[in-house]
């Protein structure tokens, strides 16, 4: 919307709280109040006043009053009659009743065209999408984070269970060669007491004749081993013969001397 000041036709930039200020002459105008009185600037630059609201209606429908022709309130600003509020005129839209006064400056909704609703819808588009990839990041998080925990439960619980079974086997381990030793005591015992007498060998036969005769069998191959053994000239620790002990290292020199002495004799 381009607002003219009245007194010298210049631009007004400068509008706050619907006061409207000229920068070049410092004229101060109130475009919020409503107007009954209108004036209108042709574009031959001639000036019609005291114009009521059926007037500058009647204008606008019989061409008198264009829509790059300015308007006005008594003690408004200049304005193009189609950016002010007779514009809806032009569009042949129904007559209201307006006739109590009309903010003349009101601004005009602008609505919007086909691009801007395309860059409007694409923008919602882009929001929706950035804010359903941050919730499947934090998804993704959660997710990751969850099946980590599930995995480090499973490997706790697995390396638990493996530690278990190796105690066990260790435990067992352990009583299996004290077993072996209780039982090879008893064994011991119990051979003992049936060589003495004390209990009838046929109570644990066959076994024990053939514990016996592996027994025998036993010593025999051990005396074989100890007479080969006797038999070796070196090997397994067997001392050289000691023959060579007196063995003396006769030198020339005492060969001579012995002859000169039996020649004196």
């Amino acid at each position: 919307m381009r607002i003219l000041c009245v007194e010298c036709f210049n631009q007004i930039v400068n509008i706050k709280k619907g006061i409207a200020i000229c920068s070049c002459c410092n004229a101060e105008y109130n475009i919020a109040e409503k107007s009954t009185q209108f004036k209108v600037r042709l574009s031959g630059g001639f000036i019609k006043t005291s114009l009521s609201y059926d007037d500058i209606v009647l204008g606008i429908k019989t061409g008198s009053i264009l829509a790059g022709d300015y308007i006005a309130s008594v003690d408004g600003p200049w304005i193009h009659v189609y950016d002010s509020s007779f514009e809806y005129y032009f569009k042949k839209i129904d007559e209201q009743d307006n006739r109590s006064g009309i903010i003349l400056y009101k601004k005009k909704k602008k609505k919007l065209s086909v691009i801007n609703m395309l860059v409007f819808l694409l923008i919602i588009s882009i929001a929706i999408n950035f804010t359903l990839i941050v919730l499947l990041y934090m998804m993704n998080s959660r997710i990751t984070n969850l099946v980590g925990q599930i995995t480090l439960n499973n490997v706790t619980e697995e390396t638990a269970k493996v530690y278990k079974i190796s105690r066990l086997k260790l435990e067992i381990n352990s009583f299996n060669k004290t077993y072996n030793e209780k039982m090879h005591k008893i064994s011991k015992r119990l051979l003992k007491l049936i060589e003495q007498g004390e209990i009838d060998a046929s109570l644990f036969e066959p076994e024990y004749s053939s514990i016996m005769q592996i027994s025998e069998k036993i010593e025999e191959m051990e005396a074989e081993v100890e007479a080969i053994k006797g038999n070796l000239k070196y090997g397994f620790g067997k001392k050289k013969s000691d023959d060579n002990e007196n063995i003396v290292d006769v030198k020339p020199e005492t060969v001579e001397n012995d002859e000169k002495k039996e020649d004196n004799k």
